[in-house]
């Protein structure tokens, strides 16, 4: 899964980086600053998404949504920061190029 917030105008070239990153993902083992430098902010940002009771609860919704255990949300920094450059748990292979590919888009208009 991956987000952005991003201009509406932007939307594509920005679906565009974000495809491309995960294939580049797929197909090179990520460096250890990139990965140290990735852990950091997930780790550190974690807190500020739990804030507010409605933060709580989507993390809480989008936990339930993809089957996954409650206890994911407490042990969430400890596994983040337990990922290594060969952590091969989220890694496979890449798609054949002529697979079908599913992908939404929501965009938020700001004023």
């Amino acid at each position: 899964m991956a987000e952005t917030e991003t201009r509406p105008e932007a939307a594509g070239e920005a679906l565009r980086v974000m495809v491309d990153e995960c294939f580049r993902l797929q197909r090179e083992q990520v460096s250890v600053r990139e990965l140290d430098d990735a852990k950091a902010y997930l780790a550190g940002s974690y807190p500020l998404g739990v804030e507010t009771p409605d933060d709580i609860a989507t993390k809480v919704l989008t936990t339930l949504f993809y089957d996954l255990p409650l206890s994911d949300l407490a042990s969430f920094r400890e596994r983040v920061n337990a990922v290594t450059p060969r952590h091969p748990a989220r890694r496979t292979p890449a798609p054949a190029p002529d697979r079908s590919r599913s992908c939404s888009s929501v965009t938020r208009r700001t004023s």
